[in-house]
């Protein structure tokens, strides 16, 4: 029997529930008519709601006001009030597999690895698989016919104000990261900024509201070259990328959205492993290829060898030559 109400599982960060798009998409086209949903922390939720498909979007702040085994109850309420017949996850966590159970769907499947994924009614091994083939694995255990590539659909009116708030032949420059150790210098992002002003480009920044004094500094080192747009609500954010004709920047969620949008990108990976993703039309990867990277899988707050050569050396002329092959 077809399910008539589906949940997907990805509580973690941006990237990560952009990366859940081949997934939502091939469920959606593979069982037409079925409610879809989404479970993500609330900073994705904006992101949640554009992904194929969804319908739903089911906020769990398991960081924040929803911390610890009570929040963990409460979350397990909302996702059994939607009463699922399919759940899948895409999260190796035992809070999300425990989730899974408290849904009541009776059919769960995900990851086989983590220390609760007896709480699935069926597991796969997507460890080590690039992050859009684990979505597309899941799809195809049902039955599914799913693509790797990466898609956010943004409303018309939403498109309409990102082209609005931008000048012409704007480049998103994305400083920050979750993770201190996948930023790019700001001081090549400076001098990067300087030479897209000096062609004619529009360099406007990208962050959130926790790195808008990084961004000022960055702009401040571009001598106020930049439209500082740091800060903007995750949903500006991306209607902002999406009127972008290129953006660059580390291995961060607003990338990986840029990537999801369809706007050439330069993505900047040093501590993390561009292997783990794969790379479309407009996607280019620059890494130094160091023999210590990469050295996380997630990024870390400081180098392990406290030089972080992989993106310090990894210098502005570099990334201009590749942006100015996409704009």
């Amino acid at each position: 029997m077809k399910p008539r109400r589906i949940l997907v599982l990805q509580p973690a960060f941006l990237g990560d529930v952009v990366f859940a798009s081949p997934l939502t998409r091939a469920l959606s086209e593979g069982f037409p008519g079925a409610e879809l949903a989404v479970l993500v922390r609330p900073p994705a939720e904006a992101i949640a709601r554009h992904l194929p498909g969804v319908g739903k979007v089911i906020c769990y702040d398991k960081l924040g006001a929803a911390r610890g085994i009570r929040g963990l109850r409460a979350a397990g309420r909302a996702v059994k009030a939607f009463a699922p017949d399919l759940v899948v996850s895409l999260h190796a966590s035992p809070r999300t597999a425990v989730l899974a159970m408290l849904s009541g769907a009776p059919e769960r499947l995900g990851p086989a690895e983590g220390l609760a994924a007896g709480c699935y009614t069926r597991t796969l091994r997507l460890a080590g698989l690039p992050y859009a083939r684990r979505a597309t694995t899941l799809a195809e255990a049902l039955g599914l016919s799913a693509s790797c590539a990466l898609e956010l659909r943004l409303p018309a009116p939403l498109l309409e104000w990102g082209r609005c708030a931008v000048p012409p032949r704007a480049v998103a420059v994305v400083a920050g990261s979750e993770w201190e150790t996948k930023r790019w210098p700001i001081e090549h992002a400076a001098a990067l900024a300087l030479e897209l002003r000096a062609r004619g480009f529009s360099p406007v920044l990208l962050g959130s509201p926790s790195e808008r004094a990084l961004c000022a500094a960055l702009n401040r080192l571009a001598g106020g070259s930049c439209l500082d747009l740091c800060g903007n609500p995750v949903q500006e954010a991306l209607a902002i990328l999406s009127a972008c004709s290129a953006a660059v920047g580390g291995d961060s969620g607003l990338l990986h959205a840029a990537r999801a949008l369809g706007i050439g990108n330069v993505l900047l990976f040093g501590p993390t492993s561009a292997a783990a993703h794969l790379a479309g039309p407009r996607d280019r990867f620059l890494s130094l290829a160091l023999a210590c990277s990469p050295c996380s899988a997630h990024g870390s707050r400081r180098c392990p060898l406290d030089h972080h050569r992989c993106l310090r050396d990894l210098g502005p002329d570099r990334v201009l030559r590749v942006l100015q092959e996409l704009s």
